[in-house]
């Protein structure tokens, strides 16, 4: 699923704008609900998510294990020989790992599938975030040059219209935002996003990628 773009029906821009908050508003939503679906899924224990749990401890265990496994240069299809090191490596460091990874190299390797699989989809989720917003503050039709122009004209009914957007435009964006940083908090307690983004290091980065995109 990909953000959609600004639409152009062969309206006039202010209309055109109009359709496309729409369209990037429906899109929230979608993503709003699968932000919601994922931290369910840690919170109830759903697609083998249940050692997972925003707690020191849990945080510890899950950023060992993917300390390990990178440490070991492994993939999810690695021998069940290398895992079982990986496993080792958690017992010795006395991570909370009840029931599943310490035990052997093929739980180890099921935990750690399931630990991708979340980082996958977070990942997925901001990037998805980060590109709506840069398609929001593009949305052609609704700029403040557009409104000035709008009221010099005396064209006083477009004016509204195009305020009204940008208000709108406005609400969307603070949305993303906020729908955005909630999502790399969440991960962070869940040990789920590297050990320099938690530090801080990489926003920077990660600014300059908006700004390009």
């Amino acid at each position: 699923m990909a953000a959609p773009v600004a639409l152009s029906t062969g309206g006039d821009g202010v209309s055109e704008a109009e359709a496309s908050l729409r369209s990037f508003e429906a899109y929230l939503d979608q993503l709003t609900e699968r932000v919601n679906e994922l931290q369910r899924q840690v919170r109830d224990g759903g697609g083998g998510a249940e050692e997972l749990r925003p707690t020191s401890a849990s945080v510890t265990a899950v950023r060992t294990l993917l300390e390990a496994v990178e440490r070991c240069g492994l993939d999810e299809v690695g021998d069940e020989e290398a895992w079982g090191m990986v496993a080792q490596q958690l017992r010795e460091r006395r991570a909370d790992v009840p029931s599943i990874a310490a035990t052997d190299g093929a739980a180890c390797r099921a935990w750690y599938r399931t630990v991708h699989a979340l980082q996958r989809e977070t990942q997925a989720l901001d990037e998805e975030l980060t590109r709506l917003l840069v398609r929001l503050d593009a949305v052609p039709g609704i700029s403040r040059e557009d409104l000035s122009r709008a009221i010099q004209n005396h064209c006083n009914a477009q004016a509204r219209r195009i305020s009204a957007l940008l208000s709108r435009r406005k609400r969307l964006i603070q949305r993303c935002q906020a729908l955005g940083d909630g999502l790399e908090q969440w991960a962070q307690l869940q040990g789920l996003l590297p050990e320099a983004v938690v530090n801080g290091v990489g926003e920077e980065e990660a600014q300059d990628e908006v700004r390009e995109a």
